[in-house]
C-alpha cells in the first residue's frame, strides 16, 4: 500500500510545542529568507559541514524525529537523482575538464560531478529549511506574519492580503489533495488493482490515471471555498482585524541574534576555508 501523506510531508504543521514553534512566525520568515541567503552564497565543503551542524541544531530545536524528516526527503531524492543524472552526463562547463567516462553523447566530468554535488546540496538544504518552517508555524502565524513583514507593500496599494490568502490556501491544500490521491489509491486497490507492482513506467501509468479525477476534484473544492468566501461577504483585507496581535518577545529577539551570529560563522567559514 502506498502511504503518500507519510512521504509528502510539505505544508504539514506539526505543534508540539518546541522551541522554534513559539517563536513569533515573523523571525522564522526572515530567518528562512537569511538563510536562503546564506545557501546561495557558499559553495566550499567546510562551509557546508558547518551548515549541516546549524540544520542539526534547528532540528533539534524543532522536536522533531529524525525518521520522520528522513521520510520527508524522500520525493525530493527521488526527483533530484532523476535531475543529477541529466546534469552529470550532459555538463559543460568552461575551462579544460578531466573526463573520467566518455561513449557517444555522454560524459562524465570532475568538473561534472563537483558542479552537480554543489547545486545538490543547495537544493537540499532549502528543502530543509522550507520544510521546518511549515512544521512549526501554522498557517494562520504564517499568513499573518508575512502580511506583517509586506506592509510596506499594502501602503503602496498592492493587494498583499490577497495575495497572501493565495499563498495560503495553496499550502493548504497540498495535504489535502496528498489525502484525496491517497484515498483513491486506497479505493482502486480495493477493486484489484496493485500500484505497489510492476516496473517504474507500469506504477507511473497506473497513477498517472488518477490525475483525472485528482484535478476534478481540486476544481470542486477550489469552487466550494470561492462559494463560501463569497457567502461569508470576504471583500479581502479592507477593514479585517486580527483576532491575536504578534508581538516581538525577548526570547524572539535572542533566538534571531543567535541564527543569525551562527549564518555568519557559515559565511566566514565560507571566505576563509582552503577547501
Amino acid at each position: 500500500m502506498i502511504e503518500l501523506s507519510r512521504t509528502v510531508t510539505l505544508g504539514q504543521y506539526i505543534p508540539n510545542g518546541s522551541v522554534l514553534n513559539r517563536l513569533d512566525a515573523r523571525v522564522k520568515i526572515l530567518a528562512l529568507v537569511g538563510l536562503m541567503i546564506m545557501i546561495s552564497l557558499i559553495n566550499h565543503f567546510a562551509a557546508y559541514l558547518v551548515c549541516l551542524g546549524l540544520a542539526a541544531m534547528l532540528l533539534l530545536a524543532a522536536w522533531l524525529p529524525l525518521g520522520f524528516i528522513v521520510n520527508s526527503f524522500r520525493p525530493a531524492l527521488i526527483f533530484l537523482i532523476f535531475i543529477d543524472i541529466f546534469q552529470v552526463l550532459f555538463y559543460q562547463g568552461s575551462g579544460p575538464q578531466l573526463i573520467l567516462w566518455h561513449w557517444g553523447i555522454f560524459t562524465i566530468s570532475r568538473q561534472g560531478l563537483l558542479f552537480t554535488a554543489d547545486i545538490s546540496m543547495r537544493v537540499l538544504f532549502l528543502y530543509l529549511f522550507v520544510n521546518l518552517l511549515t512544521y512549526t508555524t501554522s498557517l494562520v502565524d504564517l499568513a499573518d506574519g508575512t502580511e506583517s513583514l509586506l506592509t510596506p507593500l499594502r501602503w503602496m496599494g498592492l493587494p498583499v492580503q490577497e495575495g497572501v490568502m493565495v499563498m495560503v490556501i495553496a499550502l493548504k491544500f497540498v495535504p489535502i489533495f496528498i489525502s484525496e490521491l491517497e484515498r483513491t489509491i486506497k479505493a482502486q486497490t480495493a477493486r484489484g488493482v496493485r500500484f505497489d507492482k510492476g516496473n517504474f513506467v507500469q506504477r507511473a501509468s497506473k497513477i498517472g490515471a488518477l490525475l483525472v479525477p485528482l484535478i476534478l476534484t481540486a476544481l470542486q473544492r477550489g469552487e466550494q471555498l470561492a462559494v463560501s468566501m463569497d457567502l461569508r461577504c470576504y471583500r479581502g483585507g479592507k477593514g479585517r482585524t486580527k483576532l491575536r496581535v504578534m508581538r516581538l518577545r525577548m526570547g524572539d529577539v535572542l533566538a534571531a541574534l543567535v541564527l543569525l551570529a551562527m549564518m555568519v560563522g557559515v559565511l566566514f567559514v565560507e571566505w576563509h576555508a582552503p577547501w
